[in-house]
């Protein structure tokens, strides 16, 4: 059978679907063709088969085994989308659990501080007492020292605590 460009439009031609302007095309080429002739009359003879035929009725147990069938195929669907994602929750559930049982710890360790000499009024402020330490060398004059413990004390009364000074 050989193939011609209008058989791909001869079942919408058959159906009164083509475009006016296909449809005369079509009429036309129906004399000098013989294949598209001959499969337009299949689809005619087709169409006059299933227009004389009877469906049988259906029996009320027939249609009920229908629908029993597609409300099944329904339920299976949902049934199977759930279960799917009840899976997912499950998994989700699982993962998280197991990472916040095994998972990083918060550090625990002390966080270092810079290594940066400490002033003598720190030392002070911080011991809580005006003694000048003896590893702290005396720097010039007395007048070093009481300004070095007047700052010590204006630092451990903001500090909230006593200020007590030594024996010098």
């Amino acid at each position: 059978m050989s193939q011609c460009s209008y058989q791909s439009s001869l079942d919408a031609y058959h159906d009164g679907q083509t475009p006016p302007e296909l449809a005369r095309e079509i009429e036309q080429h129906l004399p000098a063709c013989d294949a598209c002739s001959a499969e337009l009359g299949r689809l005619v003879e087709l169409s006059q088969l299933l227009r004389t035929a009877q469906p049988e009725a259906i029996h009320a147990d027939e249609l009920a085994r229908v629908h029993q069938a597609v409300e099944g195929v329904e339920d299976r669907g949902v049934i199977r989308l759930v279960t799917g994602l009840s899976a997912v929750a499950a998994s989700i559930l699982i993962i998280s659990g197991s990472w916040l049982y095994d998972g990083p710890r918060p550090n625990t360790m002390q966080i270092a501080r810079p290594t940066v000499p400490e002033q003598t009024w720190e030392r002070m402020a911080s011991a809580g007492q005006i003694d000048v330490p003896v590893d702290v060398p005396q720097v010039g004059t007395a007048l070093d020292d009481r300004t070095q413990r007047d700052t010590a004390d204006w630092m451990v009364i903001g500090m909230g605590g006593p200020v007590e000074h030594g024996n010098h």
